[in-house]
């Protein structure tokens, strides 16, 4: 599934997108930065103070289109690796496991694929 999901973004020219292939795309980068960026700080005290802060800089925040949690994986994956691709390779793996999922649950309610006997 990853395979196909990293053969999908290729295709479709996600790597050359510089994160603007979606209107929505640069706010969840600068909210996946916001997050690195807080994590990495010192003072984690405020996060609210932080953020406002933050916004006053850089205005294309998108916090609660995405759920809270993939803000907080992506600003972990952007501490490791701070580049935009960081950002590309999560959604691929992301949509990976949900590729999975779906087909473990599919599986399970409709049953291993078997062809039918032709007479």
């Amino acid at each position: 599934m990853l395979a196909l999901a990293v053969i999908a973004v290729w295709a479709g020219g996600g790597w050359l997108s510089d994160a603007a292939g979606d209107p929505d795309e640069p706010a969840h980068a600068v909210t996946s930065l916001l997050v690195r960026d807080f994590l990495a700080g010192e003072d984690w005290a405020h996060p609210a103070a932080f953020g406002k802060e933050y916004y006053k800089n850089f205005p294309k925040i998108a916090m609660g289109h995405y759920p809270p949690v993939y803000y907080l994986v992506a600003g972990l994956v952007l501490l490791l690796w701070p580049k935009i691709g960081a950002l590309l390779v999560l959604q691929a793996a992301l949509l990976a496991a949900l590729g999975t999922l779906v087909f473990v649950a599919a599986r399970r309610i409709a049953g291993p694929f078997q062809r039918s006997a032709r007479p």
